[in-house]
């Protein structure tokens, strides 16, 4: 009884530790250099990585591929060898992307110089505060969100995100954003990072919760090493500095579209304390991550990512989230992150310099991505005085 006594000691001080770690970060901004240890393994698509080659043209705009698949995401597991990006095509994406033409739609504006012209099939939805929770913010990616626009298309269960923020890309280029966002999950700008801390993360609720009941957390098995050496990536740390102590907490979710699409992409947070200090990270499940896609239009250059779930939902999400979900049907994650052309990777191309555009995006799939349509979305992006938009 000792013993248990002690170890929930323990926790309570994790968990304490974490939330003051946050706390104190509020007002802080930071920038992220690049990585000085070796990158993970990328599984190599058909074209050559150095060439960047044209691939595709969607609408106004036009598609490069940077050439390199990644897996994703420690401290999950996740699955290679799903077929390539517009290369998979299914009646069920058709017929609900169908019926989405923004002609008569509505113009929604996330601030005075950022709109999305959209059908009326999209309602705009209420945001639980600018993520990410004040709890998780010491452990995110370095942007700074300053404002979020949230809709949802209950037609086709879709989600869409759209934010801006700071822009701590400077002084870096498209291969080190291509190489930072194919890293794990937790490392700290991966991809899935982006996902969970910015556009699904865990409720307010959820991490109130988990202030107040981390004594009744599980403990999560040993993660990122073994984890990496299951998929073939580089493991988060190889120094020592694996966590002491880490529990793992589940949170409850809400019957509502985004919680079923937070439940999809993550299986729990991971509060750890090691000898660099506390860690707050998602638990990631199976994912196939496609390469990075550079698409411009309408005046901006996007940097686009897909994570696609590689396990089908269970049958019992649909009556759990009252979202109606075919047999077979897997979530698929998009993230683009953009800014006018020429995209800023220096701090001397006018005034969007220190300004980034997000769009996230998630909607189920069956056998296929939905990449044509999240292209779409991109192309109806709009900002003020970007190559001559009104």
């Amino acid at each position: 009884m000792g013993r248990w006594i002690r170890m929930a000691g323990l926790l309570v001080a994790a968990a304490i530790v974490c939330a003051g770690v946050a706390r104190a970060q509020d007002a802080a901004t930071t920038t992220q250099s690049a990585p000085t240890g070796s990158s993970p393994v990328a599984p190599q698509s058909t074209s050559d990585p150095g060439t960047q080659p044209q691939q595709q043209q969607d609408g106004t705009g036009t598609t490069s591929g940077s050439g390199a698949a990644a897996s994703a995401a420690a401290p999950g597991t996740t699955a290679q060898g799903a077929q390539a990006s517009g290369r998979r095509s299914n009646s069920y994406n058709a017929a609900n992307a169908g019926g989405d033409d923004p002609k008569g739609g509505n113009i929604h504006i996330m601030t005075n110089n950022v709109s999305i012209t959209l059908s009326q099939n999209w309602t705009e939805a209420a945001t639980d505060g600018t993520p990410p929770p004040r709890e998780l913010r010491a452990f995110a990616p370095p942007f700074h969100l300053n404002a979020i626009l949230t809709l949802q298309n209950v037609k086709n269960q879709g989600v869409l995100q759209l934010a801006m923020s700071d822009n701590p890309l400077l002084n870096h280029d498209s291969s080190w954003l291509d190489e930072q966002m194919h890293m794990p999950g937790g490392t700290g700008m991966s991809v899935m990072d982006m996902l969970f801390y910015y556009f699904f993360p865990p409720s307010a609720q959820c991490m109130d919760e988990a202030q107040r009941d981390v004594l009744t957390a599980t403990f999560a098995p040993t993660p990122a090493v073994e984890s990496a050496e299951a998929t073939g990536s580089q493991p988060p740390s190889t120094d020592g500095t694996a966590p002491m102590l880490q529990v793992t907490y589940h949170c409850r979710r809400e019957a509502t579209l985004d919680s079923f699409y937070s439940s999809q992409l993550s299986n729990g947070i991971v509060f750890a304390q090691s000898n660099d200090g506390p860690r707050a990270y998602s638990v990631i499940p199976q994912f196939y991550l496609a390469p990075m896609e550079q698409v411009r239009g309408a005046g901006i250059s996007w940097y686009v990512f897909e994570a696609q779930r590689t396990e089908p939902v269970p049958p019992s999400a649909s009556t759990r989230y009252n979202v109606p979900i075919p047999e077979g049907a897997q979530p698929d994650y998009f993230y683009a992150i953009g800014a006018p052309d020429p995209f800023p990777w220096t701090a001397d191309v006018g005034s969007w310099s220190n300004r980034l555009i997000h769009l996230a995006y998630v909607g189920l799939s069956m056998n296929n991505n939905r990449r044509s349509e999240f292209i779409s979305l991109l192309q109806r992006v709009r900002i003020r005085g970007a190559n001559g938009n009104q």
